[in-house]
């Protein structure tokens, strides 16, 4: 078995720390007995916010409003839709502007078995669509009825649509040849109507439509929203499951190496091949590794909602059930580990889909008929962790009430290098917990959120979040240095900041750790009940010499 970089996501503290073999995430079920579902999606501008759209193979859209799922299709594709095996329909992409001019974009296979891509416009009624606006924009020779691809998203950098091809399937494997649209992912624009037209920053192959290609059967993929990267998922032949990466930067025509190479393996020779010029994935997995029911990889999307836990993970999953998260430890270098997902109710099984609402949510959808949504959950481990680096001078203040305050100062002990942070500039995120002793409960957690508020430096990194978004961390440095010299410090306030009343008549110890999600050290200050002060008005002080 190929072994892959397990990351140490901090968010699963507990179940790590147990020694768990994945990690534990939650998931509400928002709806439930739809038939076939594969993908679900929203307008990023919905003039009717909040609801969902959801894709049924056979043929129908779906509309979630308030929790239920409306009587009325959104558009129904049933009669001119192909069905069986991996056809139907398999796509859909609201315009970048759908509040404005109603467009969306469908892809789906035909009576034919041909792929099809073709625009439609909103009716009336803001839940139906007028099923008469339809105008075919392509139409796409399939050779098989498996490997259609079928994606379709608009790209947050350049507004242009991108379509996934798989390689036609049986023994086609065309996707090395950049004058067959099939096993690869292409880009039009269409903003002009009627048809469209192709970028003149497209890479220029024979046909013109090719964005990149070298791919399988890329059946899901994403843009980062916040960044604009790409990832693909991209189903292997029988050995291999791969996640491919494009940065938003790229002028495109990545070749990802289907059928010359299976993931980062040799396919075809099956030894000795030429991969010069291939793009190679990110994350891959085999199906003799140790997960279960590996059957066909299921492409996500990289958490950019309102739960900071979560913030910069690509959740992916496979056909056979299993889940997996993702973070960026370098830039376009990922590591990623199998999880689990437990729901409030029902399970989830055959994972044939993702998706995302208008404010960055993420939403897995079971083939039998769920969607559920990710939450970020309780973070904190219920019992302090062992192992963490110990302070030798450190300081703590919170006051509870209406507008909580949180100061904690790490301000002398172990030596500490920039290394030992990780770098959360790129994806790694900080989790503070604090515990009270006595008996041991979990008094209060805050997450600083990784990403561009994080200035770097030789010495550490410092955060700065002047809006107070998510649970109201304001500040927080993170000082490198020789034993004793160590620094950090974290200060956070505001409405959102989740503090509980504090015990007035504290008889045992409040321990505070702040952990790395990127390299899993731990830091811990610890306060025993005579260096504890607090009043009846729900401030407390706490000082370690």
């Amino acid at each position: 078995m190929r072994s892959h970089t397990i990351l140490p996501i901090l968010i699963l503290l507990a179940a790590l720390a147990a020694g768990d073999a994945a990690a534990q995430f939650s998931a509400v079920r928002v709806a439930s007995g739809l038939s076939q579902p594969i993908l679900v999606t929203a307008p990023d501008d919905d003039p009717d916010d909040g609801r969902l759209f959801v894709v049924q193979q056979g043929g129908l859209i779906r509309v979630i409003e308030d929790g239920s799922v409306l009587g009325t299709p959104f558009l129904d594709l049933s009669g001119i839709v192909s069905g069986g095996s991996e056809q139907g329909l398999l796509g859909l992409a609201f315009a970048p502007d759908y509040s404005e001019s109603g467009l969306f974009y469908v892809d789906y296979t035909n009576l034919s078995g041909d792929t099809v891509i073709a625009r439609y416009s909103v009716g009336a009624d803001s839940n139906v669509a007028d099923a008469g606006s339809a105008e075919i924009l392509t139409t796409i020779d399939q050779t098989d009825t498996h490997h259609n691809g079928g994606h379709l998203a608009f790209s947050p950098e350049d507004g242009f649509l991108y379509i996934a091809m798989g390689d036609g399937g049986g023994d086609a494997d065309d996707a090395q040849d950049t004058s067959n649209p099939l096993g690869a992912i292409l880009r039009i624009d269409v903003s002009d109507s009627p048809g469209f037209s192709i970028p003149g920053s497209n890479p220029g192959f024979d046909d013109a439509r090719i964005w990149a290609y070298g791919l399988r059967n890329p059946y899901r993929f994403s843009f980062d929203r916040q960044t604009g990267d790409l990832l693909i998922g991209d189903v292997g032949q029988g050995s291999v499951e791969e996640v491919d990466f494009q940065p938003a930067s790229s002028d495109g025509g990545e070749n990802y190496g289907w059928p010359i190479t299976e993931g980062s393996e040799c396919y075809s020779p099956p030894s000795g091949c030429d991969m010069s010029g291939i793009t190679l994935p990110v994350m891959e997995y085999l199906h003799d590794d140790d997960i279960d029911n590996v059957l066909a990889v299921t492409g996500g999307y990289r958490y950019r909602g309102p739960a900071p836990q979560l913030q910069g993970i690509y959740f992916f999953g496979d056909f056979g059930g299993a889940l997996f998260a993702g973070n960026e430890t370098a830039p376009g270098e990922f590591a990623f580990s199998e999880i689990d997902v437990e729901t409030d109710v029902g399970s989830i099984g055959m994972v044939t889909g993702f998706g995302e609402d208008a404010v960055g949510n993420v939403y897995i959808v079971d083939y039998d008929g769920d969607v559920f949504r990710l939450e970020g959950g309780s973070t904190c481990p219920e019992e302090p962790r062992d192992g963490c680096r110990v302070a030798e001078r450190s300081k703590l203040k919170i006051k509870d009430g209406k507008k909580p305050k949180l100061a904690w100062k790490w301000k002398r002990g172990e030596a500490t290098s920039v290394e030992d942070f990780g770098d959360p500039t790129l994806g790694g995120a900080f989790l503070t917990c604090i515990y009270d002793d006595s008996p041991s409960q979990l008094a209060s957690q805050t997450v600083v959120p990784s990403g561009s508020s994080w200035d770097s430096g030789k010495k550490g990194f410092k955060y700065k979040d002047g809006d107070g978004a998510f649970d109201g961390v304001r500040k927080a440095k993170l000082g490198s240095g020789s034993a004793g010299k160590a620094k950090i410090q974290l200060g956070a306030k505001g409405e959102n900041l989740s503090i509980p009343p504090l015990p007035v008549d504290t008889d045992g110890d409040l321990i505070v750790q702040m952990s790395s999600s990127e390299t899993g050290v731990c830091w811990e200050s610890r306060f025993g009940a005579a260096e504890i002060r607090t009043n009846e008005d729900g401030k407390l002080k706490a000082k370690d010499d």
